[in-house]
């Protein structure tokens, strides 16, 4: 890697190239070893990937119908669309209470599907942050949520794959590598 940067810094975009100004390596994964990368479950026929089968009562998008008009999401919700059959990955600052949140606490996650990378482990809440980490979370919410009458998301039904890529206490240029860690990942893991 690198040998093509002198190319790359050509490019009429490139502004400049410059070396992440610091890193730490990520601690190994508690038993040793990188995670293990998982087989998500098998995708739906391609014809049928984000088709839901009419529900029997019309979707009551609640507080979210304004915001989710602005992008003909109803009318796509109405034809029969949501997330069912589709992965989302969402790389963030941190998921604090996602797994409390009346609109999230019922989302699909497949096994191996949470990764933090500033902290080099696989858990993206911090129970010691009462004020941070929950950006992802909101972020989600505007996908997955699903609390009819009240809260839905343009997604909602989705598998999700959670990255913890950002560190909110510096905002430094490392993040732009756990970010690149974050998509990696993701693709290796679909």
């Amino acid at each position: 890697p690198g040998g093509r940067l002198a190319e790359l810094a050509e490019l009429p975009f490139v502004a400049r190239i410059a070396p992440v100004e610091r890193v730490r390596r990520s601690a190994a994964i508690p038993g040793g070893g990188d995670l293990p990368m998982t087989t998500p479950a098998p995708a739906a026929p391609a014809r049928a990937r984000g088709r839901l089968v009419m529900p029997p009562q019309p979707i009551d998008h609640g507080r979210t119908l304004a915001m989710l008009k602005q992008m003909n999401v109803p009318a796509v919700h109405d034809s029969g669309y949501i997330g069912t059959g589709v992965l989302v990955c969402i790389l963030d600052d941190g998921f604090n209470r996602h797994e409390t949140h009346e609109s999230l606490r019922d989302v699909s996650f497949a096994p191996g599907m949470k990764r933090d990378f500033v902290q080099g482990d696989t858990i993206v809440t911090d129970t010691t942050s009462f004020s941070g980490l929950r950006h992802g979370t909101q972020v989600m919410g505007f996908i997955a949520g699903n609390l009819q009458g009240a809260y839905v998301g343009s997604g909602f039904g989705a598998q999700f794959a959670l990255a913890r890529t950002e560190e909110d206490a510096t905002e430094t240029p490392v993040e732009m590598l756990y970010w690149g860690m974050g998509a990696e990942w993701a693709v290796d893991g679909v």
